[in-house]
């Protein structure tokens, strides 16, 4: 019974948030969790030789072993550099501006 209940209210959830973004439901993805969405980002990228992959010292443990097994999975070939986080984040943007030049 519920799971009769369950689609059509999750079709409604992406149509109000879609509408509430600006954008097509079709554009929206709905996911069971946190953990689902990371590895589906990180593990859809087909990383090739000479990739580097960043991320932040400070990042949660299960996004560095996703990072680690999508450059292992591209057989060595890709490189994660993890960048250590000097706190606070202030005094590490004003020694290394060049980390935000982009933003």
């Amino acid at each position: 019974m519920i799971e009769r209940q369950l689609l059509p209210l999750l079709v409604q959830s992406v149509r109000e948030l879609a509408a509430y973004l600006g954008v097509s439901p079709t554009e929206l993805v709905v996911l069971p969790n946190a953990t689902t969405g990371l590895n589906t980002a990180i593990l859809g990228h087909a990383l090739r030789a000479g990739d580097v992959v960043l991320s932040l010292d400070i990042c949660y443990g299960a996004v560095k072993k996703m990072v680690a097994f999508a450059c292992a999975s591209a057989r060595g070939a890709a490189r994660h550099v993890e960048l250590h986080v000097e706190l606070p984040l202030y005094v590490m943007i004003a020694r290394s501006p060049r980390l935000v030049a982009g933003c």
